[in-house]
């Protein structure tokens, strides 16, 4: 128990941990009584046989957070900050899901996605890191890139493009048929004899005016050619991904803090890499080469240019390197979810997972919402979690099996839908549903319940209790339809009960029980 002194001369409190039980004092008010509120919820106070101070308990639970702690007495009124910090196994956690649930949306990304868009060269490799592999990928080859680029720019390669001039007619060697149509356009003179004899035959047999003058076909170099188009359009995708790349250093060194770790050394690295390589790509993007330089409109693949030249080679191989990356943004608010929504966190994890070991188990992928393009139309794709349609839908043998995150079972009666058997509406957190034709559907229910029992190793028996419901409240034609409930939870050991309710242990490098679960209670394993 942590006892907390309220002095009004005070200007800040101590903070406390998450799930610390606190136990305010205050001095005893000369007159009347004294009233505490921690975020506007009035606390009970009561007294100590011998001692006159008042004293309110209150837990912060898992809330960490700041909170508002208010007193109030007839000589006044004073407000504090109370700082609720998370446990440090929680903030470790909180680093170890988020990292991973990059990782494993990475996956999803090149699993349902592709790379998501041109000169796509295949399905990545996973890396260990998702940060690592962005780096590697794209900042460890930047050196050798910023070279060839700035020796194109020194020696571009140029092609002749025609170029229409106009010149005199006695001179002219052809004509092609865009020039003869505007060969009434300027002056005219009477033709002498021999000058333009088959002209005149054509278009004026009997004699008569000519043009003075007609346009000719008159090559001239340019730079706006395919491969300094597909440099400009690379320069652009990287500068979006390094951006990214400094970003994701920023958020990881902000979860595992000041720390002198290896990982946080390696973390300030690549921040600082990255901020570096910004700057030289802005620098490669203002080269006078490019100025004159279109839009990509489309991908053509390596061209002879691009193979043979060493130079557009290493452009060419940084291309590819860029584009075996999934077009993965880090946007999705899941990726950015903080440390105080910490179960919220584990729930999307969750998910993600079960998501991934689905496909990792085989099937036709008939429909996915899991992976979307986004809105802004840069190429890139996001993960995220809908609750209007199923995650995804994959046909195995003769069953389909539909996932969902958030599925509303409704009460009320009829055969053609799973339904809530009883009047409460029934909302798991993820439900797997398995339909044959000709036979009812059953249905795999699984919650995430970031909680453990009060020995640390278990699911708390309310957690259970929930499990439970669900197990007998999801039916179809007024029978149940729940082949199994379990409980995802972040402990140490799996147990499955007779009943159908069971808990499987689930943390970023400790997935080993839930493949194993999942083929168990959708009859596979």
């Amino acid at each position: 128990m942590r006892e907390i002194l309220l002095q009004l001369d005070e200007e800040d409190l101590p903070p406390v941990v998450e799930h610390q039980p606190v136990e305010f004092v205050a001095a005893p008010p000369g007159e009347g009584t004294l009233e505490l509120a921690v975020d506007g919820l009035a606390l009970e106070p009561f007294l100590r046989p011998g001692d006159a101070h008042w004293r309110w308990r209150w837990n912060p639970g898992a809330a960490a957070g700041l909170h508002t702690v208010a007193l109030r007495g007839a000589g006044g009124a004073r407000t504090w900050v109370l700082r609720a910090e998370p446990r440090k196994i929680d903030q470790e956690r909180y680093a170890a899901l988020i990292d991973d649930l990059q990782q494993v949306g990475y996956g999803l990304v090149a699993s349902l996605g592709g790379s998501a868009a041109e000169g796509a060269a295949g399905q990545p490799q996973p890396a260990e890191s998702l940060l690592d592999a962005y780096y590697a990928a794209i900042l460890g080859q930047l050196p050798a890139f910023e070279r060839a680029v700035r020796q194109v720019a020194a020696r571009p390669h140029e092609l002749l493009a025609p170029q229409g001039q106009r010149g005199p007619l006695d001179l002219a060697r052809q004509v092609d048929p865009a020039a003869l149509a505007r060969m009434a356009e300027g002056a005219l003179d009477p033709a002498p004899p021999g000058v333009a004899d088959t002209l005149q035959q054509a278009l004026r047999p009997g004699g008569g005016m000519l043009p003075r003058e007609v346009e000719q076909p008159a090559p001239s170099p340019t730079l706006d050619i395919y491969e300094h188009r597909l440099l400009g359009h690379l320069l652009g995708l990287l500068l979006l991904r390094t951006r990214q790349i400094h970003a994701l250093a920023e958020g990881g060194l902000q979860r595992v803090g000041q720390l002198p770790t290896a990982r946080a050394a390696r973390l300030r690295e690549i921040a600082q890499s990255s901020a570096a390589a910004e700057r030289s790509l802005r620098g490669l993007r203002a080269l006078p080469l490019l100025d004159a330089v279109g839009p990509l409109t489309s991908f053509h693949g390596p061209t002879a240019l691009l193979q043979r030249d060493p130079r557009y080679r290493t452009i060419y191989q940084m291309w590819q390197a860029l584009r075996q990356q999934p077009a993965f943004s880090f946007q999705s608010p899941l990726l950015s979810i903080p440390i105080a929504d910490l179960p919220q966190l584990y729930e999307s994890w969750c998910a993600l997972q079960v998501a991934a070991a689905l496909l990792a188990a085989g099937g036709e992928v008939r429909s996915q919402r899991l992976v979307r393009p986004a809105a802004d139309g840069d190429a890139l794709a996001t993960v995220g979690l809908a609750t209007d349609a199923p995650l995804l839908v994959i046909a195995r043998g003769d069953a389909e099996l539909r996932l969902r995150y958030q599925p509303r079972y409704r009460p009320g009666a009829g055969a053609v839908r799973l339904r809530s058997l009883d009047r409460h509406t029934r909302t798991p957190d993820l439900a797997i549903e398995v339909w044959r034709a000709g036979a009812a559907p059953q249905v795999l229910v699984l919650d995430a319940k970031y909680r453990l029992d009060d020995d640390g190793r278990g699911v708390p028996q309310d957690a259970l209790a929930e499990a439970y419901a669900y197990r007998g409240a999801i039916g179809y034609g007024g029978a149940g339809a729940v082949r199994r409930a379990l409980l995802l939870y972040p402990g140490a050991a799996s147990e499955r009960y007779p009943s159908g309710v069971g808990v499987v242990a689930a943390l970023p490098g400790q997935l080993g029980d839930l493949a194993g679960a999942l083929a168990e209670a959708l009859g596979e394993g």
